[in-house]
This record gives structure tokens, sequence and C-alpha cells, in this order.
């Protein structure tokens, strides 16, 4: 929980005004809520090989179905991955079959 320097609960509506000037300063041109860095750590965290139980506690959700279907959006880079692992194992299982079928011969 963070706080005021009194010790008093942060007023949203300041909260967001210090991130709007923030974004501004850092130059960042469309509107980006204060909200979007948590579905951005769960995206990069992904991305990264975090298991979805790992990103779960990260972002502190109870429900895994609710945080994987809404947080962690799939990046191209994971999808091409997971895209070159899938022709990996294929590439290895045409090698095999070819190599068994001259051993057969």
């Amino acid at each position: 929980m963070f706080t005021t320097g009194r010790g008093t609960a942060l007023e949203p509506r300041n909260v967001n005004r210090s991130w709007d000037a923030l974004c501004e300063r850092a130059k960042i041109g469309r509107p980006t809520r204060l909200h979007d860095l948590r579905h951005a750590c769960g995206s990069f965290l992904f991305a990264e090989g975090a298991d979805i139980k790992t990103i779960q506690g990260v972002l502190r959700h109870t429900r895994q179905a609710t945080m994987s279907d809404i947080y962690v959006h799939l990046l191209e880079e994971v999808k091409r991955g997971a895209a070159d692992s899938m022709d990996g194992v294929l590439s290895g299982l045409t090698t095999r079959r070819t190599k068994q079928g001259k051993e057969a011969s």
C-alpha cells in the first residue's frame, strides 16, 4: 500500500495526474493508463518464459483463467517461437523416419 508523506491513502485522481505528467515527459504519444503496466508485466513475463502460475502470483490473481485470458497477451515473438519449436519437432520426426526407412531397406 502506498501512502502520502503524511501516511494517508493516495487519492486516485492525484496518482493519475502524476502518471499522466510522467507519460507526457517521456513523450508517450497515446493515452496510457497506469493499469496498462499490469497488462505489460504479464505479457513481458510470459514472453520471457515465465510459467502461468508464476505470472498469476506476480499479478496476484486468484483465478488462473482470468489472468491468462485477460492479462497475458501473446506477443508475436512468442507465437513465432512456438511455431519454430514445432518446426524443430516435426523436422526431427521426419529425419528419424527417413533414417529408419533407409535402415529397413
